[in-house]
């Protein structure tokens, strides 16, 4: 089972490294927005983020030693999702720190599918290999369950 793993890392955090370190104005909205997220812990990204940078040893190693372990994949393709509390937070950094489109707000859509790529992916919680209108927080259940089907990460977890 995967739920939004970053199995190429997250090029988000990357640049979270930067913004949680520079107590300049110019990055104060956005380390306000990483705190408040609960992204920077002080000066640095919480120690989960700081595994999933693309560079962190090893990361890219990990698919193939997953790959035939996984046999269900949950991604989410859009920072809004779910109406929720983070949803204008991660939107913003998605669009500030340019990700690749699609992505959830902080992984890449490409990323979360390469453990299991290629598959069959639907947008239905019916689907073994599921992605949906989520955004990262969704992809952990935090949201609970929307009424379109590819809103319904809790149902995909049953």
């Amino acid at each position: 089972l995967s739920m939004s793993g970053p199995w190429h890392g997250a090029g988000a955090v990357t640049r979270l490294r930067e913004v949680c370190a520079d107590d300049g104005p110019a990055n104060a909205p956005l380390r306000e927005l990483a705190n408040t997220l609960h992204f920077c812990v002080g000066k640095v990204p919480s120690h989960a983020l700081q595994t999933i940078v693309p560079d962190y040893p090893g990361l890219l190693d990990l698919v193939d030693v997953a790959r035939p372990y996984v046999t269900a994949v949950m991604c989410g393709d859009t920072p809004i999702g779910i109406p929720g509390p983070v949803s204008p937070g991660l939107a913003a950094i998605g669009h500030v720190f340019n990700l690749t489109l699609p992505h959830d707000g902080l992984l890449e859509l490409s990323s979360c599918q390469a453990v299991k790529d290629p598959c069959v992916w639907g947008r239905t919680p019916e689907s073994p290999f599921y992605y949906g209108s989520m955004n990262h927080a969704d992809t952990s259940g935090r949201n609970g369950d929307f009424f379109h089907k590819a809103l319904q990460p809790l149902e995909w977890v049953k």
